[in-house]
């Protein structure tokens, strides 16, 4: 893992290696540790974040728990007539607090808004595996397109001097790969998504970024693992 002193000199030796006239050109072992440290983010970062749920029951409001009284039984049993209709009141009290409990349940979840709302993992059940772990401080990004939720950006690996971040449209309904080389946008592509989908967005003449296992298959061009879904493609597309 990269630490500070190395992402910042990851930083300063890809400026000066992918600038179009650097002043001062990189050495040899400028060069090797340059493309050490590229190496050493993509694998950083193709290593799945591990992520734990927990699933907590749902807690019904104490104003809709009822108290059932416990039938009260003759310690003498008059008749075989009047013990049947003991025991059928009993069991019509039990049946008519049960359904004051699941109607008082289902009218204060619908009074919160969580019945008939879709849930979050539905609304994100399909997108690449980059886009569902939390946010950190590396993921901020400068959007210039308004089209693109802010909060969607994750980072993806740096190769060839430039930036590769994932996002979403606003609504989610595309997934979008954003380049970005010294903090300045170079290219940002989207495409519809939904569960099983690829896609591939071209960041400079001879790379590009592809997104899902089936992205470009017949091609034959040098293919390089970023992350778990993402994978560069240097070369022509076709086969």
């Amino acid at each position: 893992m990269l630490d500070d002193a190395e992402a910042e000199e990851l930083r300063r030796l890809g400026a000066r290696f992918y600038a179009p006239d650097p002043a001062v050109p990189l050495t040899d072992s400028e060069k090797q540790r340059l493309h050490h440290l590229e190496a050493q983010k993509r694998e950083q970062l193709a290593q799945p974040a591990a992520t734990s749920t927990e699933d907590r029951p749902t807690e019904l409001s104490t104003e809709y728990q009822q108290t059932v009284p416990a039938p009260t039984v003759s310690t003498t049993e008059t008749s075989t007539t009047s013990s049947r209709a003991n025991r059928l009141r009993g069991t019509t009290l039990l049946v008519a607090a049960a359904c004051l409990i699941v109607g008082g349940a289902l009218g204060w979840l619908v009074a919160q808004g969580t019945v008939g709302q879709p849930s979050a993992a539905s609304q994100t059940e399909g997108l690449p595996p980059e886009l569902l772990r939390p946010a950190t401080e590396e993921d901020a990004l400068d959007v210039v397109d308004d089209t693109i939720d802010p909060g969607s950006t994750r980072f993806v690996a740096t190769i060839d001097g430039v930036d590769v971040y994932l996002g979403t449209s606003r609504g989610q309904s595309q997934v979008c790969v954003l380049a970005y080389r010294a903090g300045i946008p170079t290219s940002i592509g989207c495409s519809p998504w939904s569960a099983g989908s690829s896609m591939g967005s071209g960041i400079t003449e001879d790379l590009t970024i592809a997104v899902g296992t089936d992205a470009y298959p017949d091609s034959d061009a040098e293919r390089i693992p970023l992350s778990e879904s993402a994978t560069a493609i240097r070369g022509p597309l076709g086969p």
